[in-house]
């Protein structure tokens, strides 16, 4: 099996979350638009082979000798493309595309537009991947699905490593944006530092400046000077920095885009050994977190208290174990 990656990601835990899935199918060459094939080699890590091109047609004249085997693609216009040039393509569905673009640019004809597009995918694609059982069951209801169906979560190619951790440590990593309720996360450590007083919140985010500024802006002074705001370069780096924290936040409103998912940081803080403060929003699996008492599970950031609060590492280490076993039972 071949796996086609026409849109080169700039974010390396998605690589990891496909070479997963590729190494689930056991691909052992992997075609991708680059104009950096040497660069895309070193970054991905991976014993499979790399053949890059400069265009997709280019990829595709290369790739045409494979047209029989199945090829794993990550993205809606990829599969139908593919699909069209007689390819068996096995669809990695990581989102609700079309509900992810109404929520962010707030246009129904782009929606539509979109919706007919995934409509498109779901329909040419000869087997589908899940990132949630939610997402299953959302799909399976709004469309007429194919048989051929799996759920692999995104996972995470970070793990404890060990160090003991910083007490009554808060931590978070993303960026800024909107859907991210930075707002809710920054009112709830307003909350924890005046209960305990030496609580710190450390961030890491490709843009400091901006983060430093909305931190500014929605914590207290006391609150404002427990922060610590910082970029990291590297994933080594990215698991030095959650191994040290006990808590991390994960906070999103309730809507389709969120319920579907699979986030690739919810992965990321269990296999740290971090417990998350999360919210319900993310169907398949807050049940985990609070099954395994990993952490806190908010109905909103208005239900937050305290209290609730209970570090323990080997909770969160073994839900994410829970979360891994996923695809297994499919």
């Amino acid at each position: 099996m071949k796996a086609f990656i026409g849109k080169w990601w700039e974010n390396d835990a998605v690589y990891f979350s496909f070479l997963n899935l590729a190494s689930k199918y056991e691909c052992n060459e992997i075609f991708a638009i680059s104009k950096k094939g040497n660069v895309v080699e070193n970054r991905l890590k991976t014993s499979a082979e790399i053949t890059c091109a400069t265009s997709t047609l280019k990829q595709i004249v290369c790739m045409f000798k494979h047209r029989k085997e199945k090829i794993l693609v990550p993205d809606v216009f990829s599969c139908i493309l593919l699909s069209c040039f007689g390819f068996y393509c096995v669809f990695w569905v990581q989102g609700a595309l079309s509900d992810e673009s109404l929520l962010r640019n707030r246009s129904k004809v782009r929606y539509w537009l979109l919706r007919t597009i995934e409509f498109l995918a779901f329909q040419f694609a000869r087997e589908l991947v899940f990132v949630s059982p939610y997402m299953a069951d959302f799909y399976n209801e709004r469309y007429n699905l194919t048989d051929k169906q799996s759920i692999t979560p995104c996972l995470s190619d970070l793990s404890y490593n060990g160090d003991e951790k910083l007490k009554n440590s808060f931590c978070y990593t993303g960026g800024v944006s909107e859907w991210q309720k930075i707002d809710w996360m920054l009112t709830i450590f307003n909350e924890i530092i005046e209960v305990r007083s030496n609580a710190t919140l450390h961030i890491a985010t490709g843009n400091p400046e901006v983060f430093n500024v909305t931190a500014k802006k929605h914590l207290t002074n006391k609150a404002y000077n427990a922060t610590n705001i910082c970029k990291i370069s590297s994933r080594s780096k990215m698991e030095s920095f959650l191994s040290k924290f006990e808590y991390g936040f994960l906070l999103r409103e309730e809507c389709v885009v969120n319920n579907v998912s699979s986030p690739i940081k919810l992965a990321e803080y269990l296999s740290c050994g971090v417990n998350v403060i999360m919210t319900s929003s993310i169907k398949s699996y807050y049940p985990i977190v609070k099954s395994y008492n990993a952490g806190v599970v908010l109905a909103s950031p208005q239900h937050f208290k305290v209290s609730q609060l209970c570090f323990n590492l080997e909770n969160a280490l073994n839900a994410y174990k829970a979360v891994t076993s996923i695809a297994e039972k499919k």
